[in-house]
């Protein structure tokens, strides 16, 4: 049997209405996201800070994006370097400790 593009079969091959399918798109937008997010957080996780403005927002960026250890053992090493190339007379934080 067909179904139309509009009506869906789930697992269990009960049909779904329309919305459903619109349900979907809006899921796959909302993990596209997402996914897009992450790689932006790494990304700022992994680029050299500038000012020191700069060095504080990474860190509040690398805080709210929960990686992990091996990761951040990583990331704490480059914040040593921004905090040198910089002159900021604090040690970079450890971002292993819980908050």
């Amino acid at each position: 049997m067909l179904t139309p593009r509009f009506l869906p079969l789930s697992t269990n091959g009960r049909k779904h209405g329309a919305r459903s399918g619109a349900s979907t798109t809006n899921i796959q937008a909302f993990d596209a996201a997402a996914q897009k997010a992450i790689r932006l957080e790494r990304k700022i996780a992994r680029m050299p800070a500038m000012t020191a403005e700069g060095y504080h927002a990474k860190i509040e960026v690398i805080r709210k994006a929960e990686l992990e250890d091996e990761v951040l053992l990583t990331i704490m090493f480059l914040l040593g370097r921004d905090v040198e190339r910089l002159g900021i007379a604090d040690a970079p934080p450890d971002l292993r400790a819980d908050w």
